[in-house]
């Protein structure tokens, strides 16, 4: 044997966590957009008010039908909310908002914190990359939030990008162009 007996239980766990993942995507595991963000608020709502940031929805009319996974997109809006609050002062607010774009949707997370400077946006959605990645920085993090986030959009056939100036907050954006009429699985958001 390569392996002590316990081994095999955990080399598994990995795969049912994948086929999970997997089995979610094929049957179209998603629900209106609205119900899915109002859900990534509430998971979210606990810390924003131990950092004494408001959350706030907008949702525009809808009519486009995307395709995404839902659990992978409540993981992306979890990190996009949880660096907006972490970047937020007490008593600010963060917005999400659902807004048509072209035949699809867009889904911004807009804070009114530091901002991002122009020098940091071209690297902050790779592996480890922090705004400050001194030892001594005051926000906590690994540097991989905005990378996993990327990976995850980007898996379900949309994109991620960011407006930001320094001193004037930062408003995060994932776009979805809209599925098919006929494929299977996709309901409006």
């Amino acid at each position: 044997k390569i392996l002590p007996e316990p081994a095999p239980t955990l080399w598994h766990a990995p795969a049912s966590s994948y086929e999970r993942a997997v089995q979610a995507m094929c049957r179209g595991d998603l629900r209106r957009g609205e119900a899915l963000l109002q859900e990534a608020i509430h998971a979210n709502a606990g810390y924003a008010q131990r950092a004494g940031v408001v959350l706030g929805l907008a949702l525009a009319p809808q009519t486009a039908q995307v395709r995404i996974d839902a659990d992978r997109f409540l993981q992306a809006m979890a990190n996009l909310l949880s660096n907006a609050i972490k970047h937020s002062s007490s008593g600010d607010r963060v917005d999400v908002s659902l807004l048509p774009a072209g035949n699809g949707v867009r889904v911004e997370v807009r804070d009114r914190g530091p901002g991002i400077s122009p020098e940091f946006r071209a690297q902050m959605f790779d592996k480890f990359s922090q705004a400050d990645g001194s030892d001594s920085r005051a926000k906590g993090g690994t540097g991989l939030g905005l990378y996993i986030t990327r990976m995850l959009v980007e898996r379900m056939g949309g994109q991620i990008g960011v407006d930001s100036a320094p001193g004037a907050g930062a408003c995060f954006y994932l776009t979805f162009s809209g599925a098919d009429e006929g494929a299977q699985s996709v309901r409006p958001w």
